[in-house]
């Protein structure tokens, strides 16, 4: 004989409140839930394990919140879990493993967020999932990785995202012609380009693969070599061009171990160490070196890439044993800029090109 279920509520309606934060264990004495709805609230973030005590749960609502992002391990303990409604939020990105505890779900809808990017690994552990729901939210494209865990998926929702038609997305055109048209309805089927301008307004499946196209990156950095003294601090400017839009990163070459320490980098805007991403949409990333000392000195690349390959370049820093600066101005190296030390009205003491 099965064991009786444990006694309390199984359906519990907490939407259309101001709930800003749940608490930890503030669910614990509810372990008998089968649906919860907590929909029309101010959720912002949910922590790990917030559910951990209802691994009955079947049904959970979260539409119409404030979640910004979903953090690893917020869904753990709902195994059983058979639908999750997150529409209307606030999500940008879906990270790698954001749904990994969800083996029995059945259907995710993510309508109506801001969502831009779902990496590769996104959706992995969703063998069971029967429908997704993605429009109307800010994706310009998706690969080929994210969907392949969804076994049993039957329902496709993208419409109303401004995808970006080139050749990163041409995968998806094909996949749908030779097979993937059966998840999508008729309305569903109106995957329309946002970008390239030429493409706009046009159905994904009417453009031709010859014009999903892509361009690769060209980099430049200027100077290719400087010297800086100790004390200083450094900005190197990395223009790159190319369609889409390419992603940049720094990254310091590795030395033979000589026994010196290893340098701490920055990219402009806040991105500590080297090799992380700078702001996609802007081409550029800016290499910010603080406080240099000798353990800066040596190679760097700058790369950047997007879906049609790849371009690097190296630059070269030479840090001047044989000088100790008392102060820390600011050296700035880029395309059309001049690299100058400033005196003490903020006039150049010297430059170089």
């Amino acid at each position: 004989m099965p064991a009786p279920p444990p006694p309390g509520p199984q359906t519990l309606f907490l939407q259309d409140n101001s709930i800003a934060l749940l608490e930890p264990g503030a669910l614990a004495p509810l372990t008998a839930l089968r649906r919860l709805y907590l929909h029309n609230n101010s959720l912002r973030t949910l922590e790990p394990g917030a559910f951990r005590a209802q691994p009955r749960l079947l049904e959970l609502a979260l539409t119409g919140n404030r979640l910004l992002g979903l953090r690893g391990g917020a869904f753990a303990g709902l195994a059983q879990l058979r639908v999750l409604y997150l529409a209307g939020n606030q999500l940008a990105r879906l990270l790698d493993f954001t749904f990994l505890h969800l083996p029995r779900l059945q259907e995710l809808h993510l309508q109506e967020n801001s969502i831009e990017l779902l990496e590769d690994q996104a959706l992995a552990g969703l063998s069971s999932l029967a429908l997704l729901d993605l429009s109307r939210n800010q994706l310009g494209t998706i690969s080929r990785e994210v969907l392949q865990p969804l076994a049993s998926l039957q329902v496709l929702r993208l419409t109303e995202n401004p995808w970006r038609c080139d050749c990163a997305l041409h995968w998806l055109g094909t996949w749908i012609k030779e097979g993937g048209q059966r998840l999508l309805s008729s309305r569903d089927k109106k995957i329309m380009c946002a970008e390239p301008p030429r493409l706009a307004l046009q159905s994904l499946l009417d453009v031709s693969s010859s014009s999903l196209i892509c361009i690769p990156p060209s980099v430049h950095v200027e100077p290719l070599e400087l010297t800086a003294n100790p004390g200083e601090d450094l900005r190197v400017a990395c223009q790159a061009s190319g369609y889409p839009q390419p992603l940049v990163t720094w990254r310091k070459v590795p030395q033979p171990l000589d026994g010196r320490p290893r340098a701490q980098a920055q990219l402009e805007g806040g991105a500590p160490g080297l090799g992380r991403h700078a702001t996609s949409d802007t081409g550029s990333g800016m290499l910010f070196l603080a406080n240099i000392t000798l353990a800066h000195a040596g190679r760097y690349e700058c790369e950047a890439s997007n879906a049609g390959g790849a371009a690097r370049v190296p630059f070269r820093l030479l840090v001047n044993a044989s000088r100790q600066q008392p102060r820390r101005p600011n050296r700035h190296a880029g395309p059309g800029r001049r690299c100058g030390i400033l005196g003490p009205q903020g006039g150049p003491e010297g430059t170089k090109d």
